[in-house]
């Protein structure tokens, strides 16, 4: 896993690879490699909702997949 460790750390913006959550976009809140989980924010239906998946299913988000601090744009929920 320390592939999975180095490619994310708090406040990078992410986009969910695998799951429910595919596509979906957000910033990290926090990282537990020793259960290889990550906590990222993202807009569920106008709902900023905290996140947790298994570390191997995000990867960083491209440089115009960018999410503000203060909320999502448009780039973090892309069925909008």
């Amino acid at each position: 896993m320390p592939d999975d460790e180095a490619m994310v750390r708090i406040g990078d913006v992410v986009r969910v690879t695998d799951g429910p959550f595919a596509d979906f976009r957000g910033p990290v809140r926090s990282v537990d490699v020793g259960r290889g989980r990550v906590q990222l924010t993202v807009d569920i239906l106008g709902d900023v909702s905290t996140i947790d998946l298994p570390l191997e299913d995000v990867s960083p988000a491209a440089a115009d997949e960018s999410v503000t601090m203060d909320g999502p744009s448009s780039a973090a929920h892309p069925r909008a």
